[in-house]
């Protein structure tokens, strides 16, 4: 298949880019509640659980829900990518797996920070990670992105498959700390609509998210388009003759 970038398109991937992002904010924030009984801060990029949370509650669970639905998201994109679903489902089997940034779990985790880091850590109850420790959450990490990822790039036309790969590996994550974390964090932080709305979120927080819905509601029906199909080679000349005689 072939890239096919429009306006309308580009803003259906956009939206949702943006909501596949609140998702995971959101698993995190309502597995805090149901395990502490109480919203903890949060703003575009983070959360915190609330201070009156029980000292018993195991917080790497919190922190476990996010990367869980994102990688469930991740591998729902790989059952539509495959050859015996429509065309339409493969275009929206590609588009889920680059909205929900798989870059962004694996560039942290060679850092050994993000969600997967923080939990290795807790898992073996020190600071640092050994090195046998990081190693063993790479491959998992590994394991969970590359073979999606592998079917992405299978699905895309070899003549520009490298640019298209990397573009969607890159781009959507740079959008992503533009507009969400720099822009709209940024005013948040000055105080826009910082009061508390619902789900123990900001107000902004709020706004934010129910426009990109809004967006994603009006322009699904164009995401399909996002990527076509190769055209089909017409049949030579002979072969034609041969069938109508």
């Amino acid at each position: 298949m072939r890239l096919s970038l429009t306006l309308k398109n580009t803003t259906a991937f956009l939206a949702l880019l943006f909501i596949c992002h609140e998702l995971h904010e959101l698993v995190h924030i309502l597995a805090g509640y149901f395990l502490c009984g109480c919203f903890g801060e949060r703003d575009f990029e983070g959360w915190e659980v609330c201070t009156a949370c029980p000292p018993t509650v195991t917080i790497p669970w919190i922190t476990f829900a996010g990367p869980f639905l994102t990688y469930g998201l991740m591998w729902v994109a790989f059952w539509l990518m495959s050859s015996r679903k429509t065309a339409r489902q493969q275009v929206l089997g590609w588009a889920l797996l680059f909205a929900n940034l798989p870059l962004g779990r694996i560039l942290p985790v060679l850092d050994r920070e993000g969600d997967e880091s923080f939990i290795t850590r807790q898992i073996i109850q020190k600071t640092s990670m050994t090195v046998m420790s990081w190693g063993t959450e790479m491959a998992i990490v590994f394991l969970l992105t590359v073979p999606v990822l592998i079917r992405a790039w299978q699905l895309l036309h070899p003549r520009y498959r490298f640019f298209v790969f990397v573009g969607f590996l890159t781009v959507p994550l740079l959008a992503e700390s533009v507009l969400m974390n720099r822009l709209a964090n940024g005013l948040l932080h000055k105080g826009v609509l910082a009061g508390e709305g619902i789900l123990g979120s900001p107000v902004l927080v709020n706004v934010w998210n129910a426009l990109w819905l809004l967006v994603l509601g009006l322009t699904f029906r164009h995401l399909p388009t996002l990527l076509t199909g190769a055209e089909k080679k017409p049949e030579p000349a002979r072969k034609v003759l041969e069938e109508a005689s």
